[in-house]
């Protein structure tokens, strides 16, 4: 076997077995670092920050709506925070608590830097709500409200799904809508062994050997085709919507 080939095999060995391990910022181990105006946390080999007002701090609330020791916090009422990363990330969702009476409801806005991704926003009442965000890419991300309240926040979970899924081409694939609404058309590809479909979680949806596939019963998310061939496999990014 060549030097060429056996590095080869490793490439298309590795892309075959895909690690979709996540991270789950929870502020209690490892002990985080409250820096005055900013919280820190090194989980996984990812620094994340969270960037309240002049005075932020994390505490345990008694797993209040659902949170599980400690949270990050603001220590005033304020309407914008911001949490940053020492790398790019894919961000799965966050726990989002509103620290106001609850009446009416208040609006947040989610809103990623880094990625093509899209704004989420949420109503949260005098409560909290675990808000599904999916973004791929990520460097920072600011959360808004329309009015000024305590911002607390706990169970950030995020992943080092890997994102440079084109630099292992083998063939000049092309895969069409995408977005897609409901059909994905595969061009450009012979002798499929297989097509199977991942969630943003790494979770296996379904597979298939069609260049023309319905992905019109799953929800709007980012999703990873591995497309498997005769010459090698291909990973491309789906966006369904």
């Amino acid at each position: 076997m060549t030097k060429k080939t056996t590095i080869l095999f490793i490439l298309l060995f590795c892309l075959l077995n895909i690690s979709y391990a996540q991270t789950i910022f929870d502020w209690d181990n490892p002990n985080p670092v409250d820096n005055g105006n900013t919280v820190t946390q090194t989980k996984d080999g990812i620094l994340t920050t969270f960037i309240g007002d002049t005075f932020t701090l994390f505490e345990d609330i008694g797993g209040t709506g659902g949170s599980s020791g400690n949270v990050v916090r603001t220590g005033n009422e304020v309407s914008l925070i911001t949490f940053t990363f020492d790398q790019a990330i894919n961000i799965v969702s966050i726990l989002a608590l509103d620290g106001s009476s609850g009446t009416p409801a208040n609006t947040f806005t989610f809103t990623p830097s880094g990625g093509t991704n899209s704004v989420v926003v949420a109503n949260i009442a005098g409560d909290a709500v675990s808000v599904e965000l999916n973004w791929t890419g990520v460097n920072s991300f600011t959360v808004e409200t329309d009015v000024d309240v305590i911002l607390a926040f706990d169970n950030l979970i995020v992943q080092n799904f890997p994102l440079q899924t084109d630099d292992f081409k083998v063939e000049n694939i092309l895969v069409y809508p995408n977005p897609v609404n409901n059909y994905l058309t595969l061009k450009n590809v012979e002798n499929i062994e297989e097509s199977s479909i991942y969630n943003s979680l790494g979770q296996f949806i379904l597979s298939t050997k069609e260049t023309l596939i319905d992905l019109s019963k799953l929800t709007n998310g980012i999703y990873y085709l591995k497309i498997r061939t005769q010459n090698g496999t291909e990973i491309k990014k789906i966006i369904k919507k």
